[in-house]
């Protein structure tokens, strides 16, 4: 991830483990400045979602988390509250098969720990 200023100058930039190059990634920032990241991770098995915590001045990782599980995993969107707890909006699909797909919730803590009782999940035909 890469800060720039407000007139375009590179400021600096932080590596976000297993952050795959090929994916949609969102930012949200919680209210002490953080930024929380979400967006698609890879350890070479199914697809995944990475949510990386990045501190106010962008340069210095505080921690990540990612999701792996035996179907690929999409994240749509990241939302932090007044608690600083992450939310994670997501899909999940067999190879890419969202025909048949299982939306989930996914929250996480401050420290980047999933929180107890998530992902919360819903199965959903498309009736694609």
């Amino acid at each position: 991830m890469r800060r720039f200023d407000s007139g375009g100058a590179f400021l600096g930039e932080v590596w976000l483990s297993s952050a795959t190059d090929n994916s949609n990634f969102r930012i949200a920032s919680d209210p002490g400045g953080d930024a929380w990241v979400s967006g698609g991770a890879n350890d070479g098995g199914p697809a995944g979602f990475g949510v990386w915590h990045v501190s106010a001045d962008g340069l210095t990782l505080i921690s990540s988390a990612a999701v792996y599980g035996a179907f690929d995993i999409y994240a749509g969107g990241v939302a932090v509250d007044a608690s600083s707890r992450v939310w994670v909006a997501a899909a999940q699909g067999l190879n890419g098969d969202f025909s048949n797909a299982k939306f989930a919730l996914w929250r996480f803590e401050y420290d980047g720990t999933l929180s107890t009782g998530f992902p919360k999940d819903q199965q959903r035909d498309l009736g694609v």
